[in-house]
């Protein structure tokens, strides 16, 4: 698994934890990290100063590689192609937009270096595409709405609506989407089957038995369909001191 810490370093991992390995140093910070289909390689969203672009790194380590060109400075979520050839990207500062509600997504062929547009897509914030590159998940820009895009029919059709969405997977067997409503207290995580839009609901943040729990985030499915999820602990300590009181 793959996945960033507090202070944004990228890692990866087993999923039991061992053979861990940092992927990326300071002065970059790294999120939303996507593993390629074949799992050699991953994509994920680099942030410096005043500018945020898409990286690949491999598995085992290296120097992260831009891809993105330099007159897109506020990139998000990259999904690989089914093939591993391609990212599908969004930007909402691109050339020549006038507001963010026109970001369409972008294509980039990662043998080429070629950016395209993706037509039909504008308004959203791209989350997964499926195992079969057919369909993106992808949240509205106000993180209200999971819809399923269809780029060849430029098609969209609306899955379900939350008070902030936050994440979202497809399943292996490409009849789930996982995301998460980091918008309600519970912070809970669902799943939506894809033949009838029915909404099952996973877990919940008052599940969790640690009382210095804060917060968690879905950070993946697993190959057996289990989420995945980051979890943000309280660090406070209590003192007892000892004074002299007039």
């Amino acid at each position: 698994m793959t996945y960033y810490t507090q202070d944004y370093r990228l890692w990866r991992s087993r999923v039991d934890g061992t053979d861990r390995l940092q992927l990326t140093f300071a002065p970059l910070f790294a999120a939303l990290p996507r593993w390629s289909p074949d799992g050699s390689r991953i994509a994920f969203r680099g942030d410096l100063p005043g500018i945020a672009r898409i990286y690949l790194i491999s598995r085992d380590g290296g120097s992260p590689e831009v891809v993105t060109p330099v007159e897109f400075t506020r990139t998000d979520h990259p999904c690989w192609s089914s093939d591993g050839n391609s990212l599908i990207f969004g930007d909402l500062i691109s050339p020549g937009l006038k507001h963010d509600d026109d970001a369409p997504l972008h294509r980039i062929d990662l043998k080429t270096g070629a950016v395209n547009k993706v037509p039909g897509s504008a308004g959203l914030s791209p989350q997964d595409m499926s195992p079969d590159g057919k369909e993106i998940a992808a949240f509205t820009l106000d993180d209200t709405r999971l819809v399923l895009f269809d780029p060849l029919l430029q098609r969209r059709m609306e899955v379900t609506r939350g008070k902030r969405l936050y994440s979202a997977y497809w399943s292996r067997d490409e009849k789930y989407i996982y995301f998460q409503d980091v918008g309600s207290v519970e912070q809970p995580i669902y799943r939506a089957r894809i033949s009838d839009r029915k909404i099952e609901l996973l877990a919940g943040l008052s599940q969790l038995s640690r009382a210095d729990a804060m917060a968690f985030s879905l950070a993946g499915v697993a190959p057996d369909g289990s989420p995945l999820a980051s979890l943000m602990l309280n660090r406070g300590e209590i003192y007892a001191l000892d004074v002299d009181l007039p």
